[in-house]
């Protein structure tokens, strides 16, 4: 069965593919680099394990060479899928951060915890500097809501 890959980015005589299941294994985007490799107009293929895609630098029309690949069960061109909103992504990193940080301080810290004395520490910074109407106060009571809104 031939694998499915969608196009992550291409210019002429270069595209990127990349997985649109799941991640190759490393054995396998070993043996899918080489057989491309050896596709007639490929000039080379990388594969690149971290990122999960494959680098085609090629000569000609890409689809001519997709199109091959296809006929010998290599792969396929699917559809790219739709990518994350940008909140959700903001969301999920915050979240991964609060856990790293509880679990680095056995539970003494967490995000909310630690933004809210980070904002009371930069208030004393603007209040030194004597800019206690503007930012100090902003700082103060971002923190303070921070530091009792309830989970």
């Amino acid at each position: 069965m031939a694998q499915a890959l969608h196009v992550v980015h291409q210019l002429p005589g270069r595209v990127r593919l990349r997985t649109s299941g799941e991640a190759l294994t490393a054995d396998e985007l070993t043996r899918l680099t080489e057989a491309i490799a050896r596709l007639p107009g490929v000039i080379a293929c990388v594969g690149r394990l971290v990122t999960g895609s494959l680098i085609v630098e090629h000569e000609g029309d890409f689809s001519a060479l997709a199109d091959q690949a296809a006929s010998q069960g290599l792969f396929e061109l699917a559809e790219a899928p739709e990518p994350k909103p940008v909140g959700l992504i903001a969301e999920e990193g915050l979240t991964y951060a609060d856990l790293r940080l509880r679990e680095l301080s056995n539970g003494q810290f967490d995000l909310r915890s630690t933004l809210g004395t980070l904002l009371i520490g930069l208030a004393v910074l603007q209040l030194a500097r004597g800019q206690i109407v503007g930012p100090a106060m902003t700082l103060l009571l971002q923190s303070l809501d921070l530091l009792t809104r309830s989970r």
